[in-house]
């Protein structure tokens, strides 16, 4: 086997971070025939996305432990697993880490730096997720505070930094001055099921809209998976519409919520709960007419509007942030209120009513590729 010369460092062990690196590891290895050095926790590990994504790679990563247990972005924690990710580097004569979107360990470098820290050869590039202080509605001494301070950790770090959030990347420039890089943010492996999509995916065979809620989620969080069910079960809909949940849902509180639904809806109410590989997971997208994104106050981005626009589908989202700079660019996209539960209500009726129209239009959504995201991170041509 080939020596290494790029490695990764993932302190995260969630479904849609780890297909970020699933994306970073395998494409390297395709450019370069060299297998990528994969630093994480145990925990990371053993989870259930990394059985999911890592799994059919292996012979193309190499895995090594350097926690027990994840770190939740204690800097204490992240800069312990760093001296042991820094010997190893040394020892193997690597000089390119990757950091995934491990947004903690770029202010750990900040900090480190600021100690006498220095990276000398080592080039390390990071997929940033979340800028906070670009976001509205942000509000508070305290909270403006924490965010400039969160603004200068990442742009102070010695790393080489790009934002996937290119219209908080804009408002940065706007309000600061700051210029940020932007990376462009990748499909997930959506490429790969498009070469196999059926002309006509095959649907359920209920008549009726479906209207779906893909990726995990838990009760009361800001993807609103709940907040979606009350929504549902407010609207005035035809009686055949259906609701379908595709992705991995743990908490007890939401399987609770699930289960009512479920005894109200019927048939009509569809959960398929766990991690699911990529090409099963738009498979399911694929059965649902309409993509709903019911998130409150998440200005970020989100992977699964991507998708769902480039697999042509009509999307429901919030008027807020990146989603909503992003879907007036894209004609199949429904809005509703930031945060509203009679809007969210309301755009599921007028979706419902238009649908016919809205799934008729031909999508305008121009995607990113993988390789674009691997060749400006990772610099590999």
């Amino acid at each position: 086997m080939e020596k290494p010369d790029i490695a990764i460092w993932e302190d995260d062990y969630r479904g849609a971070t780890l297909a970020m690196v699933e994306i970073l590891a395998r494409h390297i290895f395709e450019k370069t025939r060299k297998p990528v050095l994969l630093f994480s926790s145990g925990a990371t590990f053993r989870s259930a996305a990394y059985q999911v994504y890592f799994k059919p790679l292996e012979g193309q990563f190499i895995p090594v432990e350097v926690a027990p247990n994840y770190s939740d972005g204690n800097l204490l924690d992240l800069w312990r697993q760093f001296g042991k990710i820094e010997r190893e580097l040394k020892d193997r004569g690597i000089f390119r880490l990757l950091l995934g979107t491990a947004d903690g360990a770029v202010k750990m470098f900040s900090f480190a730096r600021l100690f006498g820290w220095k990276p000398g050869k080592l080039d390390i590039r990071c997929c940033v997720l979340y800028l906070g202080i670009a976001y509205p509605g942000r509000k508070g001494l305290l909270v403006g505070w924490r965010d400039r301070l969160a603004l200068w950790l990442k742009t102070s770090a010695p790393v080489k930094a790009f934002y996937l959030d290119y219209w908080a990347v804009e408002r940065v420039r706007e309000k600061f001055g700051i210029s940020l890089s932007v990376c462009p943010e990748p499909l997930l492996s959506l490429w790969d099921y498009l070469k196999v999509r059926p002309e006509r995916p095959v649907h359920r065979e209920r008549k009726g809209i479906c209207f779906g809620f893909p990726g995990g989620a838990s009760f009361g969080d800001r993807k609103g998976p709940d907040f979606l069910i009350d929504a549902f079960l407010q609207a005035d809909l035809p009686p055949d519409t259906c609701l379908t949940f595709a992705g991995y849902f743990f908490d007890p509180l939401l399987l609770d919520v699930f289960e009512k639904a479920g005894e109200r809806l019927g048939d009509r109410f569809k959960v398929y709960n766990g991690y699911l590989p990529n090409m099963e997971l738009f498979n399911a997208m694929d059965q649902m007419d309409v993509i709903c994104l019911p998130y409150r106050n998440h200005a970020a981005t989100s992977g699964f509007f991507h998708q769902g626009a480039t697999l042509g589908k009509v999307v429901v989202a919030p008027d807020y942030g990146w989603l909503g700079a992003t879907g007036r660019k894209y004609n199949k996209t429904v809005f509703f209120e930031n945060d509203s539960l009679s809007s969210l209500a309301k755009a599921l009726e007028k979706t419902a009513r238009e649908f016919p129209s809205l799934d008729s239009l031909a999508g305008n959504y121009i995607p990113t590729s993988e390789e674009d995201f691997v060749r400006v991170l990772a610099g590999v041509d």
